[in-house]
């Protein structure tokens, strides 16, 4: 079972949930979700004893999933990609480190997903938003590391690129077949593994070719 579920308002529904599977994984959101740390939960004490109910009304909401993958990309879209770690419950503790492995193949799928949303809204929107980022990108740690790059940085390079490589002044070699935008790569001039930030000023976006000469050319 990979669906994910969101309780609100639903106490029967959530306990009627737990009974029937213990092994699902629960992330518990106190809202405003932008305030405070979700914690993530097996089917322990703390989330099944009637004692701390209300679960599913007031502040908090449950998301179910039986794969972590999932319940983390659910909470980064509901929550219009609020970025905030995700804490695991003490009592059942979930080893969240192992669960962001299964991550890994999706991680980049959810970065260009949001890059279009990032690419679709206002350039004036966009540029608030990056005044008001923090430079350095943030860091996940899935099957090797990767930085947690901003999409709006992507977005606001691609946008002034114009679909024409910024190093070799070429246009794009093609198009994407998902949306039919002209195709280049944004690479950071001074890479975030040696310290480079994630910003505008540090990103140029190039054709394959000359990206690839970038790094090993």
């Amino acid at each position: 079972m990979t669906k994910v579920l969101h309780f609100r308002n639903d106490e029967r529904g959530y306990m009627n949930w737990l009974a029937g599977n213990p092994d699902g994984l629960v992330l518990n959101i106190r809202h405003p979700a932008h305030q405070f740390t979700p914690k993530l939960h097996r089917a322990c004490g703390t989330i099944t004893s009637t004692k701390n109910a209300p679960y599913t009304s007031g502040q908090y909401t449950k998301l179910f999933s039986h794969r972590y993958d999932q319940i983390s990309h659910q909470f980064l879209e509901e929550t219009k990609g609020i970025r905030v770690g995700i804490s695991p419950c003490g009592t059942c503790k979930p080893d969240v480190e192992a669960l962001e492995i299964d991550e890994a193949a999706g991680f980049y799928a959810v970065l260009d997903g949001l890059v279009s949303r990032a690419l679709q809204d206002d350039a004036s929107r966009r540029r608030a938003r990056l005044e008001k980022a923090e430079p350095k990108a943030a860091e996940k740690f899935v099957l090797t590391r990767v930085f947690d790059r901003k999409p709006d940085v992507i977005a606001e390079v691609l946008y002034r690129a114009a679909g024409t490589c910024e190093s070799c002044n070429s246009k794009a070699p093609f198009s994407r077949r998902s949306t039919g935008e002209p195709y280049l790569e944004v690479h950071h001039v001074v890479p975030l593994a040696k310290g480079g930030d994630d910003t505008v000023s540090n990103a140029i976006a190039v054709c394959p070719n000359c990206h690839r000469e970038q790094h090993y050319g």
